[in-house]
């Protein structure tokens, strides 16, 4: 694995059953997990990058899937993500007159 300044994560290595290992597009790291796959015939699985969080459907176009094809200026480094500002929180669910947030708080708890 090179270091955050130097190139691209080469994570954990070959996928499953000898596959080639998953790249993420946006930053070339390996370190993608299969967040869910399609519930009909698993035609489409949602992948994500745990380096830099981008995520896609493996029905998306090359120019989305492919770390060749995607577009230069959407690219990540080790570097950009490291000095890249903390990730926002997401807010509190706004109220509403039926009272579902709330409902949907309690849900959770």
């Amino acid at each position: 694995m090179t270091g955050p300044d130097t190139g691209p994560d080469t994570g954990p290595g070959p996928g499953p059953e000898g596959e080639p290992a998953v790249i993420c597009p946006r930053c070339r790291s390996e370190h993608v997990e299969t967040v869910t796959v399609a519930p009909r015939g698993g035609v489409w699985e949602v992948r994500q990058c745990t380096r830099c969080w981008y995520a896609w459907r493996t029905t998306e176009p090359a120019a989305r899937t492919t770390p060749e094809l995607f577009p230069e200026e959407f690219r990540l480094t080790g570097q950009s993500i490291e000095s890249a500002p903390e990730l926002p929180a997401v807010p509190p669910l706004l109220e509403r007159p039926d009272g579902a947030a709330a409902r949907a708080r309690e849900e959770r708890s």
